[in-house]
């Protein structure tokens, strides 16, 4: 049985909205995107490391990796998390959409994200890594999931 970890930058007001960009997540008019920026240090890096030296497929919510694919799916650099990012599988749970081919190695969970990800998760294969979709960390702890968090 695989394990899911997720890993979450959240602040201590509970905040895990728009973390990269200015504009990456304005719903409810959330006007303070980008505040994640200011704490890529050595000891995120360390930390981010760790996830990285474990392998691990990615498991996303649908908002998350379509963020993901034009923050990392169009790069073509060395950085380490690219690559990563790029030869990772990646599966996405979504009710909405129809494929996941605009990113490559993934694979779409269609339907209810906790009963498509328990089938997955019963399954053979590497452990589950979420970076961020709240949402969907949300639904499963919601569903009883045993799902390990990092903050």
């Amino acid at each position: 049985m695989r394990q899911i970890n997720a890993t979450l930058s959240i602040t201590l007001d509970g905040v895990i909205q728009g973390l990269g960009r200015p504009d990456e997540d304005t719903r409810g008019g959330f006007t303070h995107g980008g505040w994640g920026g200011r704490y890529n240090d050595e000891v995120m890096g360390r930390e981010m490391g760790k996830g990285m030296a474990k392998t691990a497929d990615m498991l996303f919510g649908h908002r998350t990796w379509t963020d993901f694919i034009t923050a990392w799916g169009t790069r073509a650099d060395d950085n380490p998390f690219t690559v990563y990012m790029n030869a990772a599988s990646k599966y996405v749970v979504s009710r909405t959409l129809e494929n996941a081919d605009a990113w490559q190695n993934s694979i779409l969970l269609s339907g209810e994200a906790a009963e498509t990800v328990a089938k997955l998760k019963a399954g053979p294969g590497n452990d589950l890594t979420i970076i961020g979709s709240a949402s969907l960390v949300r639904s499963l702890h919601a569903e009883g999931s045993s799902t390990t968090s990092r903050c």
